[in-house]
């Protein structure tokens, strides 16, 4: 008897605390997750040709972080690792398409636990044994992308109101291929051209192509704030835009460099972030969620890797991160590198320089790249332009990207910087080490899907 009375108590309790959550203000959230947004490639931050009216105006609502690097350039690695905050090497999802163990907690579980309602809807990219830990999975794949907005705000509609929610609202755009029905809004003439890929008609008409597929993301996150702003609600949700890696071209996604692992990244909350600001604090995308969690007096069950960064949201000029760690492993073809970022350096040690650092597949196929291709078998790419294609890789990297943002002059083998390389590789084998993260040799690794040349699929080569 005394065993039903105690139980009884509990599940009132918990009632109780769910209905008290539901009538609560806490804040809601909103992640909008760009699928291959290069940081630099919105208004915000100094893009002035591809349109991006909605995420301008977060930015002007809000703050623009100038210094988040994420875990992983590859998009599930680094979506699973956001959503857990842990390493991929931790999440049992380090590779492409390898899904999340049942065992990994989501943040989505501890938010419900106080009486939040969660939805991810769109590119879900993490596998099935965890969707049961969010109330509402609406997984469209690759399929459809031109609805995404659509769907963002049925879920808002039809979602219960009587509970603050969590919306996961994941995008396809801009990722490839650039197929289907994109409205051409930009002009191939005015393509901003990195000096990382050769200035051709092949490449200007990709990064066209790419820009438009911005501009579709940009529609769709306008759509759902118009639907928050109707519902009331905006002042009282948290928004976030963000990308899980970088922009689908050569020497950005995979890539440990800047270009590949910074993600443009902005929070709108009028109730604790002042608008029209930015913040040079470094932060690492698996703090997030931890954030998130302890604005609402919650965490996660589990050991993470992140930690909040609440008190950089009222003040951020807040002392918070020394450094942000990241990883490459498998994503079409065979990869391990290990990376350390400061305020000023991306350190890289590259544990298989004898492999070239060929783009993943999607890119590889583009015309874009096929261009370079043609290029440098015809000896008239440049040096700088030649990264891609040259082997041996250096088996160390180092930039200072606070003088050198496309990471084009590796400084790794240059006396004057051997203290800091020296310091840097510490941290990422100390980093390694206390992750319970190493590298067992080539032959443990996943090999090549594809050939690095003609994309042609091995198993069906053989």
């Amino acid at each position: 008897m005394r065993n039903k009375i105690i139980t009884s108590l509990a599940l009132l309790s918990s009632s109780i605390l769910t209905w008290a959550a539901g009538k609560s203000n806490q804040p809601n959230f909103v992640i909008f997750i760009a699928d291959d947004l290069g940081w630099e490639d919105t208004t915000p931050y100094g893009n002035k040709v591809v349109k991006t009216p909605n995420i301008e105006r977060l930015a002007e609502l809000g703050r623009r972080y100038d210094n988040v690097f994420l875990t992983a350039s590859s998009s599930s690695p680094s979506r699973c690792s956001i959503l857990t905050s842990l390493y991929p090497h931790s999440t049992g999802a380090q590779n492409l398409q390898m899904p999340l163990p049942k065992d990994k907690e989501l943040v989505a579980t501890p938010l419900r636990e106080i009486g939040y309602y969660t939805m991810a809807i769109g590119k879900w990219h993490l596998g099935n044994n965890v969707k049961n830990q969010f109330d509402l999975v609406v997984d469209t794949g690759d399929k459809m992308r031109w609805t995404r907005g659509d769907d963002w705000v049925k879920a808002l509609k039809d979602r219960p109101k009587n509970k603050p929610f969590f919306f996961y609202a994941a995008s396809n755009d801009p990722h490839r291929p650039y197929t289907d029905d994109l409205e051409k809004v930009h002009n191939p003439d005015l393509a901003i051209v990195p000096p990382y890929l050769p200035n051709v008609k092949d490449m200007r008409e990709d990064l066209t192509d790419y820009y438009n597929a911005i501009s579709r993301f940009d529609k769709h996150v306008g759509m759902a704030l118009a639907e928050l702003e109707k519902e009331g609600v905006l002042d009282n949700t948290v928004i976030i835009i963000m990308s899980d890696n970088g922009k689908p071209f050569p020497q950005c996604k995979t890539r440990t460099n800047v270009q590949g692992m910074k993600t443009p990244f902005i929070i709108s909350y009028p109730k604790l972030i002042k608008p029209g600001t930015s913040s040079n604090a470094l932060i690492s995308s698996i703090d997030l969620m931890p954030t998130i969690l302890d604005m609402v007096g919650t965490k996660y069950k589990s050991k993470v890797h992140g930690i909040s960064f609440k008190n950089i949201l009222s003040d951020p000029n807040a002392k918070f991160r020394n450094y942000a760690y990241a990883e490459h492993n498998w994503h079409d073809f065979m990869g391990f590198e290990r990376s350390v970022y400061t305020d000023k350096y991306a350190f890289t040690i590259n544990f298989l320089p004898e492999l070239p650092g060929t783009p993943p597949l999607d890119c590889l196929e583009s015309k874009g790249y096929r261009a370079m291709q043609a290029l440098y078998r015809e000896g008239e790419l440049p040096p700088d332009q030649s990264d891609c294609f040259i082997m041996p890789r250096p088996s160390e990297e180092l930039f200072d990207y606070s003088i050198d943002i496309n990471c084009m002059k590796n400084l790794a083998f240059d006396s004057q910087y051997s203290k800091i390389v020296s310091k840097l590789k510490s941290l990422v084998i100390e980093n390694m080490k206390n992750t319970n993260d190493g590298f067992h040799g080539k032959e443990k690794l996943k090999k090549d899907g594809f050939d690095r040349n003609t994309g042609e699929n091995v198993k069906k080569s053989k």
